[in-house]
C-alpha cells in the first residue's frame, strides 16, 4: 500500500497482520508482522453474554523466535 500526497512524496506501508476466517467452524487464525506463528481463537468456546467489550494485544511482545535448523542439513550426521 502507498501512502502519501503524491508519487514523489509517498511512502510504503506493509500488512500488520492477516487473519483467515474459517465461518463453518467458527474459528478465526491470524499472524502478524512480528510473529509470523499462525494462531487461533475458537469462537465455539467463548461467551458472547454480557455488554462487556474485552480486548487482547495480536502479539503479546513483538519478537519472533527463531529455530536453528543447521543440523537437519548437516551431511557430516547422515548415512
Amino acid at each position: 500500500m502507498r501512502e502519501g500526497e503524491s508519487p514523489g512524496n509517498y511512502h510504503r506501508n506493509f500488512t500488520q497482520w492477516s487473519t483467515i476466517g474459517d465461518i463453518k467452524n467458527k474459528r478465526y487464525y491470524w499472524w502478524t508482522e512480528h510473529n509470523r506463528r499462525m494462531r487461533m481463537v475458537d469462537l465455539n468456546v467463548l461467551s458472547f453474554e454480557g455488554s462487556l467489550i474485552s480486548r487482547i494485544p495480536l502479539d503479546e511482545a513483538r519478537s519472533e523466535d527463531i529455530r536453528n535448523c543447521t543440523n537437519d542439513f548437516s551431511l557430516n550426521d547422515r548415512q
